[in-house]
């Protein structure tokens, strides 16, 4: 589990805070302060079902205790987040943007009631704007990207996407700016071959087969699926381009 903060900016990205940056640590070298813990409370709520029965379930609350760097901006606001499985991610990295534009439908033309919008973020290695397709929010174009992101929120190793080889640390955490780096040699802490390597490793995980795909029980369940329309958001199918993707993963 891991702590996003943003300022709220309207339809784009939320902003970092401008002590703490975009993830909070709650780890840190020694003699460098951490910046806070993450912290939950819960509390119970009863929730009613469709056939009159009744369940008690636990809302969580989540705050940040032990800050070391004073308190938040007013308008962070805090997101905890768990890392998404692996699994076929670079079938999806395939999937050309027009046809996940089509799918969005934002003036739902279609009537069915569900639509929504394509993300757009930067584009490290290409420049402008991209499909944003990696993250809970959508916040990478790329598996590579996505991995150098993580590699410099996570632990605070630089990539030449992401060069600044302090992490998330923000110039109000002097002793964190000040701290030796591992690039005092190279240009960053991880070479190109090395961010290819774990690109590589994303992109190939394979989806496990399928279990009893000809079991009654689990036909049933599709069908479900289906006609609860889960399946106009979760599409069934999706195809990959035929072309300038990585054979293995291409139609």
């Amino acid at each position: 589990l891991l702590i996003r903060l943003g300022i709220p900016n309207g339809e784009r990205a939320a902003r970092p805070d401008p002590v703490y940056g975009g993830q909070l640590q709650d780890f840190a070298m020694a003699n460098i302060p951490i910046e806070g813990r993450p912290h939950v409370t819960w509390s119970e709520e009863t929730v009613d079902l469709g056939d009159g029965s009744q369940v008690s379930l636990r809302r969580p609350a989540w705050s940040v205790a032990d800050l070391g760097y004073g308190p938040l901006h007013a308008d962070t606001k805090i997101s905890p987040r768990i890392a998404p499985p692996m699994i076929g991610l670079g079938l999806l990295e395939a999937v050309p943007s027009e046809q996940i534009a089509e799918a969005a439908d934002p003036e739902d033309r279609d009537g069915d009631g569900i639509s929504g919008v394509a993300a757009q973020v930067p584009d490290r290695e290409a420049g402008g704007l991209a499909l944003g397709r990696f993250g809970w929010k959508a916040g990478q174009p790329s598996l590579r990207q996505q991995a150098a992101a993580a590699f410099a929120g996570d632990i605070g190793i630089s990539t030449s996407l992401f060069p600044g080889g302090h992490g998330d640390c923000t110039d109000a955490q002097t002793l964190c700016r000040t701290a030796p780096t591992g690039a005092e040699r190279e240009e960053t802490e991880i070479s190109e071959t090395m961010l290819d390597l774990v690109s590589f490793y994303s992109r190939h995980l394979a989806v496990p087969a399928r279990r009893a795909p000809d079991d009654p029980d689990v036909q049933h369940g599709e069908q479900v699926f289906a006609d609860a329309g889960c399946s106009a958001c979760h599409r069934p199918t999706l195809r990959t381009a035929s072309s300038g993707v990585d054979p293995a993963l291409a139609d």
